[in-house]
């Protein structure tokens, strides 16, 4: 089974959605393809720093990454821990850092988070993309 990160689900979501014709209304010439798709933006949370990946849990909470190599929980668009432990240590180095985050499949039984972040690991000064996995406990993340 193909999966798509909700993330990259959303953003695919309101591209289709922009990119779509305008329903063209010739009684008042209403063209806008904003008005059209019916796009809203709303800013959840003003607080988060270079957010790169979501995952959204069984209870409603997200777990955000930020690319500085920060897990931050948001709870009804609260930050309710601004440091989630147990999580990879990313190297941040140009478009490196934290990335991606995605729950299992089987989350509910399981508890595994997958997490892709740029690592220190390997020969040279660079950084390389790993991947990684820890069990969410919920308040922090174990056996990473």
């Amino acid at each position: 089974m193909k999966r798509i990160s909700i993330f990259s689900g959303l953003v695919l979501m309101v591209t289709m959605a922009c990119a779509a014709e305008p329903k063209t209304d010739l009684s008042n010439n209403n063209t806008d393809p904003v008005e059209a798709a019916k796009i809203k933006a709303e800013l959840v949370n003003s607080e988060l720093k270079n957010p790169w990946g979501m995952a959204f849990l069984p209870d409603g909470k997200i777990l955000i990454t930020e690319k500085e190599g920060r897990i931050v929980l948001l709870e009804n668009g609260a930050i309710t821990n601004s440091d989630v432990s147990g999580g990879p240590q990313a190297k941040v180095q140009g478009q490196g850092g934290l990335l991606d985050i995605e729950m299992h499949p089987d989350f509910e039984s399981n508890r595994w988070v997958y997490f892709t972040y740029a690592s220190g690991e390997g020969e040279g000064n660079g950084a390389m993309t790993a991947l990684g996995r820890a069990q969410w406990n919920g308040s922090s993340f174990e056996n990473f």
